[in-house]
């Protein structure tokens, strides 16, 4: 039976939410029936690269889109036209994503598959320049949440694709939150945390602030920050300037995030927009209360113990909700919130993929 071809393009395969969304796929897809290429700028993280080795995905490295698109779009042609490919799955936030469906469109690839993976982006006038060429170049559409797929789809057709993942993996773990608890020298202490790339987009800043009314009210509470990004330099001068800056912690990045999740008593999510928020799935998972902003679509809010504020209420409020959240009993949540929590099941959702990309190039 032929092999369906598929090419994966992202911008690039840092340690982001579409890199995630795109391994946890790779990873779960049954490749005796998909041969799947990914094909992405600079830079790229070493563990993805690792892991696609790994997994036995062929994994296609162009130049950096943002520094040299044209070198960027001119290797995607030269990529595109070397293999036949039956579908090109384009992740992106906005109509940016134009061009690599116009060069598809070139190359006659049945099957453009536009993937939407947050609610607004930080290029509004190139994206509604681009707006009515991308509706005549993609010909399907995805998107992690209705609130995703309705910011670039418009009233047009699109599926919403859950972004999947092993959802035991974040199940609530007392020995290993013992541990890390301990590897951190704050067993007896409070931690609210947050996890996520360092942008304005995940509003690290207002985070601060939070924590400095939660610090001033709490001697015994500290902050976690886990991640990386392009403002990670600023929000370290930020925390350099903080009266409580010893009680900040500067985690780095990670692939073992569970652990971090076990070890928190609270998480913090003050995204600006948000097209879904997978960690914040996570976080729920894991049973912790979970305090975000009102931008999160719905889907992403599973546990009962999510409380979702507005960014106008400001940080004295906010840290009021933190310090007067209600523990659960987080061996219960997996249990209590089941069916929710196995909307995000990758092993189910890789097989309704499967479906659909056959669906497709069958059609």
């Amino acid at each position: 039976m032929k092999k369906i071809r598929i090419a994966m393009i992202m911008n690039d395969f840092n340690m982001n939410g579409i890199s995630m969304v795109v391994l946890n796929y790779c990873r779960h897809i049954d490749r005796n029936k998909f041969d799947v290429t990914i094909i992405t700028g600079t830079p790229m993280a070493q563990l993805n690269a690792d892991e696609c080795k790994h997994l036995g995905i062929d994994v296609k490295v162009l130049p950096s889109r943002k520094e040299s698109s044209a070198k960027f779009y001119l290797a995607l042609l030269k990529e595109i036209s070397c293999k036949k490919y039956d579908i090109v799955h384009v992740h992106g936030n906005s109509a940016m994503i134009t061009p690599e469906l116009f060069i598809s469109f070139l190359k006659r690839v049945k099957v453009r598959i536009a993937h939407s993976h947050n609610s607004t982006c930080d290029h509004m006038k190139m994206h509604k320049l681009l707006l009515p060429f991308f509706n005549m170049f993609h010909n399907h559409g995805f998107a992690c949440s209705s609130l995703a797929g309705s910011w670039l789809f418009k009233n047009g057709r699109f599926d919403v694709i859950p972004n999947g993942f092993n959802v035991e993996r974040f199940r609530f773990n007392p020995e290993m939150r013992n541990e890390i608890r301990r590897k951190l020298g704050l067993e007896d202490k409070f931690i609210i945390g947050h996890i996520g790339r360092f942008n304005n987009q995940k509003n690290h800043p207002f985070l601060l602030d939070i924590f400095e009314k939660a610090a001033a009210m709490n001697k015994n509470i500290y902050l976690i920050l886990v991640g990386n990004g392009p403002d990670y330099d600023k929000v370290n001068a930020l925390i350099d300037k903080h009266p409580y800056k010893e009680r900040i912690i500067l985690y780095g990045e990670t692939s073992c995030t569970e652990e971090v999740y076990n070890a928190m008593d609270v998480f913090v999510f003050p995204s600006k927009y948000e097209g879904l928020g997978i960690v914040l799935l996570e976080a729920q998972i894991c049973g912790l209360p979970c305090v975000t902003s009102d931008v999160v679509p719905p889907e992403a809010i599973i546990s009962e113990n999510t409380v979702a504020l507005s960014l106008d209420a400001g940080a004295s409020e906010w840290s009021r909700r933190i310090l007067t959240m209600c523990e659960n009993d987080r061996e219960e949540v997996y249990v209590r919130n089941f069916d929710a929590i196995q909307k995000y099941n990758i092993i189910k959702n890789v097989r309704d993929l499967e479906d659909i990309y056959s669906s497709l190039v069958k059609s």
